[in-house]
C-alpha cells in the first residue's frame, strides 16, 4: 500500500511476504522474538543477498532499493515528480512483486527546517490489546545488551530506539513527545525513558500524557522525570524553529483518561502564541472530541473546550496545525477552521514517528512506519487486537497521514 507521499518522496508498505509462499504460518496469535526468514525465503525461491526494487513503470527510472526480507516491510522511493501521478512496481530480483498508482503533493517551496514527533511509547508496559494479552514470547532482555546503544530491551523500547535511529536519519533537528513516554510513572519505567534517550537523538521536548498521571504511578512525573535526566512541559512552552513555532499545549487532569483545557494552560498558550514570530504548530497529548461527551474510546478533550482553545489561538497568530497522539491512530479533522491530526505509537500497528517539514510556504507532515524484521514481526500481531479490527481500524486513510498546510490557507 502507499502508506505515505510527499512532493518527490514515499514510502510504500505491505504486510506479509512480497511473493507467494509455497507453505508458512498464517495468522499466528503468539509471537516469537523473530520470524525464521531464511528459511521461508528460501522456500519462495529468494536468495538470500536479493533485492527488491522500486521502478517507474513508464520510464524504468529506479525510484528505490532495499536488501530483500521475507515479511512484513518497506521500500522508500525518492526522485518522484511533485504534483504528479505515478504508476510504481516493485521486483524482487527481477521477479514481479506487485504493482502501485500513486499521487505526489505540490512542493511547499525551499525547506527551512525538519522536526519529528514520537507519542504513546508507553515503557514499562511490554503487552497489547484490550486485555493485554499480546505479549512477546520470549523478549530480549537488557542482559543481551546493557549498552543504550544496542538493540536490546523490552519490545516498546525497541521499537521507540528504531524510531529515534530512523528520525535521525532523517534528518530531525527537534524531537516532541507527545505524552505517553512511560506507562505508569515508576522509577523503574523512567530509568527506561532516561535510557532511550542517551541514544543519539536532536534536542527532545517532553510532554506528558495521562498514563504519566495516572494511579498507578509511584512517583510524581516531575520527580520521575527529573530522576532520568528528563525535563519535561509545564502548562505550556513554545519552541522556536526556522520558520515555525512549535507550540506544546497540556491537555492533562491528573488520574482521568480523559483531557482538559484548564484556564491557566489557555492564558499560558495564548502568551506563547502571541509573542511567536512567525505561524505556529500546536502539540497536545489529547485529541480534540467531536463532542463535548465522548462518543469513543480514548476520550479526549471536549470539543467545546478544544475548538475554542484552537479559535483563540488563531486569533493571536498565525495556526497552521494542530497534532496530538493518545488514540494510537490516525485521523485527520478541521476544528474551527483549522487542521487537526492524530498520530499513533511506534510500539503497534502501524508503528510510526511522524516528521514535519517546514518551507516558506507551510508546513508538510510526512509519517513513516518503522522497519526492521523483529519489530515488523511484532507489529504484525497486534493488528490482531479487539478481534482483528485494530489492524483495519488503526492505520486510517492515506490523507489521514500525510497532508500539507500551506500558508495563508485560512
Amino acid at each position: 500500500m502507499v502508506f505515505a507521499v510527499e512532493d518527490t518522496t514515499a514510502q510504500l508498505t505491505w504486510l506479509g511476504s512480497l511473493l507467494p509462499a509455497d507453505a508458512g504460518r498464517r495468522g499466528a496469535r503468539h509471537h516469537d522474538t523473530a520470524p525464521a526468514a531464511s528459511v521461508t525465503a528460501q522456500g519462495r525461491g529468494v536468495a538470500a543477498d536479493a533485492t527488491i526494487t522500486a521502478r517507474d513503470l513508464a520510464t524504468g527510472d529506479v525510484l528505490g532499493s532495499r536488501p530483500y526480507l521475507d515479511g512484513s516491510g518497506s521500500i522508500e522511493l525518492a526522485g518522484l515528480p511533485p504534483a504528479s501521478t505515478s504508476t510504481v512496481s516493485l521486483d524482487v530480483d527481477g521477479r514481479p512483486a506487485g504493482c502501485v498508482r500513486l499521487t505526489t503533493t505540490a512542493t511547499l517551496g525551499p525547506e527551512l527546517s525538519r522536526f519529528a514527533t514520537l507519542s504513546d511509547i508507553h515503557l514499562g508496559l511490554d503487552a497489547f490489546g484490550l486485555r493485554g494479552k499480546i505479549v512477546e514470547g520470549d523478549p530480549a532482555t537488557p542482559s543481551r545488551s546493557d549498552r543504550a546503544g544496542d538493540s536490546g530491551g523490552p519490545i516498546h523500547l525497541r521499537a521507540a530506539s528504531l524510531a529515534l535511529d530512523q528520525l535521525n536519519a532523517w534528518g530531525a533537528e527537534h524531537l516532541f513527545i507527545k505524552g505517553d513516554l512511560v506507562d505508569r510513572s515508576t522509577p523503574a519505567a523512567w530509568a527506561l525513558a532516561g535510557r532511550l534517550l542517551l541514544r543519539p537523538r536532536p534536542p527532545v521536548t517532553v510532554m506528558t500524557g495521562n498514563h504519566e498521571h495516572n494511579h498507578a504511578g509511584l512517583v510524581s512525573p516531575l520527580t520521575g522525570a527529573v530522576s532520568a535526566g528528563i525535563d519535561v512541559v509545564d502548562l505550556a512552552r513554545r519552541v522556536d524553529l526556522p520558520g515555525l513555532s512549535v507550540l506544546c499545549v497540556d491537555t492533562i487532569r491528573a488520574g482521568v483518561h480523559g483531557g482538559r483545557v484548564a484556564n491557566t494552560v489557555t492564558s499560558a498558550a495564548l502568551d506563547l502564541a502571541r509573542a511567536a514570530p512567525g505561524p505556529v504548530m500546536v502539540l497536545t497529548h489529547h485529541p480534540i472530541d467531536r463532542f463535548d461527551l465522548p462518543v469513543s474510546y480514548p476520550p479526549g478533550v471536549p470539543n467545546r473546550q478544544g475548538a475554542a482553545l484552537i479559535g483563540r489561538l488563531a486569533n493571536e497568530c498565525e495556526l497552521l496545525l494542530v497534532s496530538s497522539g493518545h488514540t494510537h491512530a490516525h485521523r485527520l479533522r478541521t476544528i474551527a477552521g483549522v487542521s487537526t491530526t492524530e498520530v499513533g505509537s511506534p510500539k503497534d500497528l502501524p508503528g510510526v514517528w511522524a516528521g514535519y517539514s517546514v518551507a516558506e510556504g507551510g508546513v508538510r507532515q510526512v509519517l513513516r512506519r518503522v522497519d526492521s524484521p523483529d519489530i515488523n514481526h511484532w507489529l504484525d500481531h497486534t493488528r490482531f487486537a479487539l478481534g482483528g479490527i485494530w489492524g483495519r481500524w488503526s492505520v486510517g486513510r492515506l490523507a489521514d497521514r500525510s497532508l500539507q498546510v500551506r500558508r495563508g490557507a485560512r
